[in-house]
């Protein structure tokens, strides 16, 4: 009598694929976008949205959840036209200033276009909070 050899391969792989599905699952969900950036800020400023080695990053949501504070936003930079390092100020070039409650969305375009830079985050005053989400 022949003993069917194929059988015994296939139920090992498709075990596999159940493991690999049930746990890689779990594992996987925990880094998918979006990403939450968040916590406070002072007057001078401070890496908010680190460097996108991978450049998978596709979309940033800037955020001002503060009632009464002010906050700016900018890229790290440098400055293309001068090679100068970009600071971020309140109302200042290469900022994007937020009043509060407000929103700022910055998109790329396809796979051509991503977001990879480093972005600084800068308040009027101590102490405000920021948050950033990042696609």
């Amino acid at each position: 009598m022949k003993r069917n050899t194929m059988r015994t391969p296939i139920t090992i792989a498709s075990l596999l694929l159940l493991l690999l599905l049930l746990f890689g699952a779990q594992a996987s969900a925990q880094t998918l976008p979006p990403y939450v950036h968040g916590g406070t800020l002072g007057t001078t400023q401070s890496v908010v949205v680190p460097y996108d080695p991978l450049s998978l990053r596709r979309k940033l949501i800037f955020l001002n959840p503060n009632a009464s504070i002010a906050i700016a936003y900018c890229t790290v930079g440098p400055d293309r036209d001068t090679a100068q390092p970009v600071t971020c100020a309140i109302n200042g070039p290469w900022s994007i200033t937020l009043q509060p409650n407000q929103r700022f969305e910055i998109t790329g375009w396809g796979v051509e276009i991503t977001l990879p830079s480093a972005w600084y985050g800068v308040a009027a005053s101590a102490g405000a909070n920021y948050a950033v989400i990042e696609y």
